[in-house]
């Protein structure tokens, strides 16, 4: 762990910070654990707690497929240096950290093409819809909930404001190298909403 460790460093030292900062989670829902635990006898609604043999290599065949999503099909570019780090949480279920170094520098522009801080179009991306606003939204809490665990932290003030710094501020455009969290953009206007653009590999 300690050589590792070093390795990482030097990743750093080498080709300075990453370009990307991806965080890929469990699903508890996904097809292959609920099949898996039938299949076993275990009942399904624990969700594979009971089952960290069964969680581990699952996950690891996704997190391999994720990487050949990265490496090999290039879905972001081609990829210079990577290296990832496993979690498990108090619950029983991993998650990966994933550090990537591309080929060609990440800009504004190209975060853009990649990453919306919009909902999707429900009629348009129906699937994508119901994902994103089932697993990808946090809150509401701040003025809202300041009951939530976000809200109560050390680091935040009394008077509940959210540890995660949401609601984020709208913007026309986005914004690098704020303390290594972008500023996505957002538009004010609905009317500016589902404006993705088309990545093209360069």
């Amino acid at each position: 762990m300690k050589q590792r460790q070093q390795d990482a460093l030097a990743f750093v030292s080498q080709y300075g910070s990453p370009d990307f900062f991806i965080t890929f989670t469990f699903n508890p829902k996904w097809v292959e654990i609920g099949e898996a635990m039938v299949q076993t006898g275990s009942p399904s609604s624990t969700s594979g707690n009971n089952r960290p043999d069964l969680v581990s290599r699952i996950f690891k065949e996704k997190v391999n497929a994720h990487m050949d999503d990265l490496k090999k099909t290039k879905v972001f570019g081609t990829v210079r240096v990577h290296l990832y780090s496993i979690e498990w949480q108090k619950r029983g279920l991993p998650h990966v950290h994933i550090l990537v170094w591309m080929e060609r520098r990440v800009n504004a522009e190209i975060v853009d093409q990649l990453i919306t801080a919009e909902k999707p179009d429900p009629v348009k991306e129906p699937i994508l819809y119901e994902i994103v606003t089932r697993c990808m939204i946090h809150g509401p809490c701040k003025g809202f909930d300041d009951s939530q665990p976000c809200c109560q932290t050390r680091s935040s003030s009394s008077n509940g404001t959210c540890s995660k710094g949401f609601p984020k501020t709208c913007r026309d455009d986005t914004l690098l190298g704020n303390n290594g969290y972008p500023m996505y953009e957002w538009p004010p206007s609905p009317t500016a909403r589902w404006r993705r653009r088309p990545f093209v590999h360069q």
